[in-house]
């Protein structure tokens, strides 16, 4: 008889998968698996924090769809914190009482199989306290280390602009240097200062008078400017690796000027958007699947949407094709239009909250297994006091109390998480008070553009209205449209009855 077994390995970073520590894991494991006679091996492998639980992470969910089709018979882990790292072990206690009931072994490469007994329960418990426990340590280190870089004076290879570097290794210091501090202060005080001189300006001055840039060309440009403005360091405040240090020796600028300045970037950037010439309907509000944006351009024969990754030459990252605007922007305002209607809006809610009801599937299964635990727990509980109360040995009474304390300790964890699983769901579906909003909304905002004629800019406000997001996906042969009524995004092919629009 064949003999399958599932290998689970887990990484907590991609650079980890990448230095082969996940096939180290596999090679281990199934050569214990071979040891006991498991002729075949399914194998598993995450990417993800020890602290998620299992059945959240991507492969995990893979790992419970074999458990509940029983396909496997057994379930093996590196060690206990490759498994989880949660810090009273539920997770990992809920996955070993699933097992079990399902006639399932689970087996750690370094502890052997574990059954699903009282004293495997606790031995379980203790392997992934222990875990979580290093997993603080490791931390811990990790911050002192941090903050004791983060006290010195400088943590780096490349010296700022405005300082020199003193000193070699750890006792390397930073200083002002005074010459390119004049620089700095000068622009600031021309971007401050009553003129208003622009970035632009700035550069351009800076370049025809021979001020050397900070790489040391010859000519500056806005962005050289932008990024000097912008330096924290300037008002004397060093981060590293998180940690913000005051360095008040190395402040070159008043933060009354650097928040001046601050102050002055956020309105041109707004004055900047609000400014942008708009002549096409999705501007702002469609992208491509890569990520960037889409921007418009025209050719001889029509207006197309282009991704900004697209380029032509060397700089080109993404090679998708440009697609028509007039038909893009038809097929978007008619979906969202028509999706904004009662009856197929009463659609689109019905088929979120069965979405949702499915979602939720593996967090009730979660519930049930945590009540179950909850009460063997508080069985275990009453077996301890019962056995303090009788014991006559000091010690052994002690001991027994210790066991009841730390088993309460872990029961309130359980149950903690059994209250947050049974709000989210209570909370999974829309309520009747919720749909009635949404519905009454969309009836005014559908209202609203219905009537009349509306031109580009009041069909844009509407658009910006809804925050909507529209995502070309690759070759150009599906959209991805949603939106927000009621604080609640709404995909277009649910809201819409549409699960693809072809652009053609």
């Amino acid at each position: 008889m064949t003999k399958r077994a599932v290998l689970v390995a887990r990484v907590s970073t991609k650079k980890q998968k990448d230095n082969y520590s996940s096939d180290t894991q596999i090679k281990r494991m199934g050569e214990y698996a071979a040891s006991l006679g498991f002729s075949e091996t399914i194998e598993i492998k995450d990417v993800c924090s020890g602290t998620v639980p299992i059945y959240e992470r991507p492969e995990g969910r893979r790992l419970y769809q074999l458990i509940k089709a029983r396909s496997i018979d057994a379930v093996i882990f590196y060690t206990f914190d490759r498994a989880s790292r949660e810090e009273y072990g539920i997770d990992f206690l809920i996955l070993q009482r699933d097992l079990a009931q399902s006639g399932i072994e689970l087996h750690i490469t370094d502890k052997g199989k574990i059954g699903d007994d009282s004293f495997s329960r606790m031995l379980s418990y203790m392997g992934i306290t222990q875990s979580s426990d290093e997993r603080k340590q490791i931390w811990e280190r990790s911050m002192r280390g941090r903050r004791a870089k983060a006290a010195v004076t400088w943590v780096g290879v490349k010296v700022p602009y405005g300082y020199r570097k003193i000193g070699i290794k750890r006792e390397a210091r930073l200083v002002i240097d005074p010459e390119q501090t004049a620089v700095i202060r000068r622009i600031f005080e021309m971007y401050t200062g009553p003129g208003f001189v622009s970035m632009y300006t700035i550069a351009n001055t800076l370049t025809a008078e021979g001020v050397p840039t900070p790489m040391g060309a010859r000519a500056w440009w806005q962005g050289c400017v932008s990024q000097l403005l912008s330096r924290r360091l300037f008002i004397g405040e060093v981060e590293y690796a998180g940690i913000k240090t005051a360095m008040p020796e190395l402040a070159i600028i008043d933060p009354s000027t650097f928040e001046a300045a601050q102050e002055r970037i956020r309105k041109n950037k707004a004055q900047a958007q609000r400014n942008r010439k708009n002549d096409y309907l999705l501007a702002g509000f469609i992208r491509c699947h890569c990520g960037r944006a889409e921007c418009k351009v025209s050719f001889r024969y029509g207006d197309y949407y282009r991704c900004n990754g697209s380029r032509s030459g060397l700089q080109a990252v993404c090679h998708e094709r440009s697609l028509k605007l007039d038909k893009i922007d038809s097929l978007v305002w008619e979906a969202v239009t028509r999706g904004l209607s009662r009856e197929v809006l009463i659609e689109g809610l019905q088929a979120q909250n069965k979405l949702r009801a499915a979602e939720l599937t593996p967090k009730r299964e979660r519930l049930d297994s945590l009540n179950d635990l909850i009460s063997r727990l508080g069985r275990k509980i009453k077996r301890y006091l019962d056995k303090f109360g009788d014991e006559e040995n000091e010690k052994l009474a002690d001991e027994a109390e210790e066991l009841a304390r730390s088993t309460a300790k872990q029961r309130e964890a359980f149950v903690e998480e059994r209250r947050r699983l049974e709000l989210e769901l209570k909370n999974h579906a829309f309520t009747e008070e919720q749909q009635s909003a949404i519905l009454a909304r969309a009836e005014r905002l559908r209202r609203k553009v219905m009537t009349g004629k509306p031109t580009l800019a009041q069909r844009r406000e509407f658009l910006r209205t809804l925050d909507l997001q529209v995502t070309i996906g690759p070759r150009g042969q599906e959209m991805k449209v949603s939106y927000i009524l009621g604080d609640i995004t709404l995909p277009i092919e649910s809201a819409s009855c549409l699960s693809r629009l072809a652009v053609l």
